[in-house]
């Protein structure tokens, strides 16, 4: 997986804090998505660190075919429906290419479009992101393009996604995956 599991609790951690997590049981795939990202993942092939990172804050996974919400405030649901995103099936390759930058933005990375449009992804998020954390047998995913609610990357075990934000007109040039 190229997910740094230490990160990613720091991540849901305060997701759990805030909006919550979503997680969704798909057959042999698990969805776990905050507010601002999303991922999907085998579970045959995930970390045990991976797993227990999520069962940390959901007490368990979810069966095949159900799905919860889990914060600290149980109320709050303002997490984007998973269901019908089924990433693993969509051609990714219709959408802009986008390329890692050196250049950050207050500490967000930075990545930008053939045509010049950039994607802004707040540095929290964007240390969740770790090739070096690949499996031996996983192969390298295939890059980060533009896909409808984000941008993403993916391999043949998982999809990481970083959400736009939906915001400001004056930002209406930018793919802004959340504002600092």
């Amino acid at each position: 997986m190229f997910i740094k599991t230490a990160k990613l609790e720091q991540v849901l951690k305060k997701a759990y804090k805030g909006a919550g997590i979503h997680l969704e049981r798909q057959g042999s795939r698990l969805i776990v998505a905050t507010a601002y990202m999303y991922i999907e993942a085998d579970i045959e092939t995930m970390t045990n660190s991976f797993k227990a990172a999520v069962i940390k804050f959901a007490g368990e996974l979810p069966e095949d075919g159900t799905a919860l919400t889990v914060s600290e405030d149980a109320s709050q649901s303002n997490i984007p429906k998973t269901h019908d995103r089924h990433l693993f099936e969509r051609d990714i390759f219709n959408g802009q290419h986008f390329r890692e930058t050196a250049f950050t933005y207050n500490g967000d990375k930075i990545l930008q479009a053939d045509d010049g449009k950039i994607a802004i992804v707040q540095a929290k998020e964007w240390a969740v992101y770790s090739l070096k954390d690949l499996g031996e047998s996983e192969d390298d995913p295939d890059g980060w393009y533009d896909e409808a609610e984000g941008i993403i990357c993916r391999n043949s075990t998982m999809v990481l996604q970083f959400l736009y934000f939906q915001g400001d007109d004056d930002l209406a040039d930018l793919k802004i995956v959340r504002l600092p």
